[in-house]
């Protein structure tokens, strides 16, 4: 149904409760070919392999459960060291705060550290970066917040 709304080529990796389900959607001006897709059963990542332009790209799109789950990482970052491509890209919602000092603001300095103790491994081992962050290391804008109290 989705993909019949959407219109274009997309991957779903869906899940019958509320808590779950990723898509990546493309555009129908985007030329690539597909070579491997891997869907989570659970909902919660996409990763594929795609051709575009004589380059190989891994993209892979993530909804962490919100607690300290390492072992969810582990085996997304598992999956993920299967599709080895010259570029990896890595969006979605992590659940978690990489810097507490210029990824979070109010509420309670905290959050899932070892979920990003085995994300920062992966990281380093993957030689991957917060694309984000390298290009605003300064910036304090956040994805979520709230007025009263400001979080």
């Amino acid at each position: 149904m989705w993909s019949a709304e959407w219109g274009y080529k997309s991957f779903f990796s869906c899940c019958t409760g509320a808590k779950a389900g990723v898509v990546i959607l493309f555009n129908n001006t985007f030329d690539f070919k597909t070579k491997r897709v891997y869907c989570d059963p659970n909902g919660r990542f996409i990763i594929c392999n795609i051709q575009t332009n004589q380059k190989h790209i891994t993209l892979a799109t993530i909804y962490d459960p919100n607690d300290d789950d390492v072992a969810f990482f582990e085996g997304f970052f598992e999956q993920l060291s299967d599709f080895q491509c010259e570029e990896v890209v890595i969006g979605g919602y992590f659940n978690l705060v990489l810097n507490l000092d210029k990824d979070k603001k109010g509420g309670i300095a905290r959050t899932h550290n070892n979920s990003v103790r085995v994300v920062r491994e992966f990281m380093e081992n993957l030689d991957l970066i917060d694309a984000w962050r390298v290009l605003h290391p300064d910036s304090l804008r956040y994805t979520w917040h709230r007025r009263k109290p400001e979080i």
